[in-house]
């Protein structure tokens, strides 16, 4: 009995002995080697400082100038160091070692893509290492432009006319400057350009919706949807008709005064005409309004009147000549003096005589 006793005391033992050592393994960390007699204590875990500013683990939106900061402390007050992790994957690369501040500014950071980072904390014998954190910078977000006012300038002309046009209104979502094109719906666009008014002239006849468009002066890439229309309509050249034949008499006398009527003409525009008159004499009236003029003539003879008219407005829009009036001018009428009578050059008073 004595003998088993002795065997049961030196298993408890040995019990205790081995409980002992596994609770004092289980207090070391990995990171840190067990020293028998060590009594330094490891770095406390790294933690984000956003009140620094730092964004937040997993943060979107972050703008591309953005800092790091970490907040960490030593239970024993030395003095830490720290290494920088830091990248696009997720375990990422070491960008600084033994590194003392607790901030850290990444250069080249992209729009729209997630970066993560890592501290290590070591006071020189111990170190501890953070979580992997992340965040995301903010997304590319591309400019936009609103379309311009509606072009403002004649709403008509004629052809090769230089017409002149201006808009404004467009606006960039960033505040960039703009510039601005027409769109002159005959095939042709003006140039981009800061500059208005911009002038442009039509060739053909014709209704046109005349359009603008802005864009962003530093990315040009931004540009707007086109704008409301002006509708502009072109006329062909002006162009006058052939009058009427000159009106009045074709026989008249030398001196005397002869009304004639000039009329007929059209203007293809409607505008006010004016007329002349050639009186086949080498000699041509003024241009004056339509209606009746005079004419006197001085010599005898036959003479072919015409008329032409042209635009009061565009005096350079003539018609062509009228057909021809035949005109005879004739001398005077004139009465010759009668023989002397002829009859008895005596007679007797009270008798009858024919002579």
């Amino acid at each position: 009995m004595i003998r088993l006793k002795k065997n049961y005391a030196q298993t408890g033992v040995l019990v205790l002995a081995l409980l002992f050592l596994t609770i004092f393994l289980a207090s070391c960390s990995d990171d840190d080697p067990v020293v028998p007699g060590d009594t330094n204590g490891a770095p406390t875990v790294p933690a984000i400082d956003t009140a620094s500013g730092a964004p937040a683990n997993a943060a979107t939106g972050v703008d591309l100038a953005t800092d790091l900061h970490w907040t960490c402390s030593d239970p024993d007050d030395e003095a830490l160091t720290y290494t920088v992790r830091f990248g696009t994957a997720a375990e990422p690369d070491m960008v600084e070692d033994e590194y003392v501040p607790t901030s850290y500014t990444p250069a080249g950071l992209v729009n729209g893509t997630t970066y993560y980072w890592q501290i290590i904390a070591s006071d020189g014998a111990k170190s501890t290492s953070s979580p992997v954190w992340s965040f995301t910078t903010l997304a590319i977000v591309a400019e936009t432009v609103t379309s311009p006012d509606t072009p403002d300038g004649p709403a008509g002309g004629e052809v090769d006319d230089v017409l002149a046009y201006t808009t404004a209104g467009g606006v960039s979502s960033e505040g960039h400057a703009l510039e601005y094109r027409f769109d002159w719906d005959d095939g042709t666009m003006s140039a981009w350009s800061t500059t208005v008014p911009v002038s442009h002239a039509w060739t053909l006849a014709g209704t046109y919706a005349v359009t603008a468009q802005a864009r962003c002066i530093e990315h040009p890439d931004a540009v707007s949807s086109t704008s409301v229309a002006l509708q502009v309509i072109i006329d062909g050249p002006e162009n006058v008709t052939a009058p009427m034949a000159p009106g009045g008499s074709n026989t008249v006398e030398v001196e005397i005064a002869t009304s004639y009527s000039l009329y007929g003409a059209v203007s293809s525009r409607g505008h006010t005409l004016e007329y002349r008159v050639d009186w086949g004499d080498e000699t041509m009236s003024d241009w004056g309004p339509g209606g009746v003029v005079n004419r006197t003539w001085t010599a005898t003879g036959t003479y072919a009147v015409f008329t032409q008219a042209r635009c009061l407005d565009h005096p350079d829009v003539e018609s062509v000549w009228s057909t021809g009036l035949m005109v005879t001018v004739l001398a005077p009428e004139t009465i010759s003096t009668p023989d002397a009578p002829v009859g008895p050059a005596t007679v007797v008073a009270d008798v009858n005589t024919r002579y």
